[in-house]
């Protein structure tokens, strides 16, 4: 048995290895994804439990981007102070560019850009807060050296989908047999992560998508209330149909007119 347990660790760490050098995480069992999440965490100070990273299934193969939560908690851990330095409109594009600037004073700038073609009202005033916001985010990543994707960028990224791998906990006992006392958690395990069914193909088509924002803002729905009503950030996360969108959209319209 001691044995067969020494030669399953190098095994083990052949694998980790090899998903790490070729980026792609899938090749990783739930435990090792797990582990490999926590120590990223670790490694730059933030806290896995806020979960300020996702995995995306980006080009065939699972990875991780960062969130709001990564980048709010990095600007602090760092010291990194943001600003807007540049904001300009170069034909249907709104470009904006973000300074940072962290506590040894080095100092990095990235840019955020959306298409603004037909905005207007509030879409466009929510487009040009997202060139913003991505600017922002972009040059946190930058400056504290982690070259990955912010949420932001994904939604202009035709291929890029969202995977869901929720972490769990159980509890051992007495008898498990592990090492493990009473009343110990183990370490989450995240269950597999299995292709997600998406039929959101209409998203990426202009006309559909039109049709989609024109009877969302004809019961009064922004960007913003838009996605917290469908529980996205951006709608590439949302794997629904353009009809299940909307009688979702529409039973939540109906629910909050009665209690007006």
């Amino acid at each position: 048995m001691a044995e067969t347990q020494a030669l399953a660790i190098p095994q083990v760490e052949a694998a980790v290895e090899a998903a790490l050098i070729t980026g792609d995480l899938g090749k990783l069992t739930s435990e090792q994804r797990v582990n490999y999440y926590n120590s990223v965490c670790k490694s730059i100070g933030l806290n896995p439990l806020t979960q300020p990273f996702t995995y995306i299934t980006l080009n065939g193969k699972l990875t991780l981007y960062a969130r709001r939560d990564a980048t709010d908690q990095l600007r602090k851990i760092h010291g990194v102070n943001v600003k807007l330095s540049k904001a300009e409109r170069l034909d249907d594009v709104y470009l904006a560019v973000a300074e940072a600037t962290d506590k040894t004073g080095r100092v990095d700038t990235s840019t955020g850009a959306v298409s603004i073609a037909g905005l207007k009202g509030d879409a466009l005033a929510n487009a040009l807060m997202k060139a913003e916001t991505k600017a922002k985010r972009r040059v946190t990543l930058s400056i504290v050296g982690l070259g990955w994707l912010d949420e932001t960028e994904i939604e202009t990224i035709p291929d890029a989908r969202p995977a869901i791998a929720a972490p769990v906990s159980a509890e051992f006992t007495e008898s498990d047999g592990n090492g493990h006392e009473k009343g110990q958690v183990a370490p989450p395990v995240a269950p597999p992560v299995a292709p997600v069914e998406c039929k959101n193909d209409w998203i990426a088509e202009e006309g559909k998508r039109k049709y989609f924002w024109g009877r969302a803002k004809s019961m009064g729905y922004t960007q913003d209330s838009l996605h917290e009503a469908l529980g996205v950030t951006t709608m590439r996360e949302y794997a629904g149909s353009m009809d299940e969108a909307l009688e979702a959209l529409r039973v939540k319209f109906e629910g909050d007119e009665a209690k007006a």
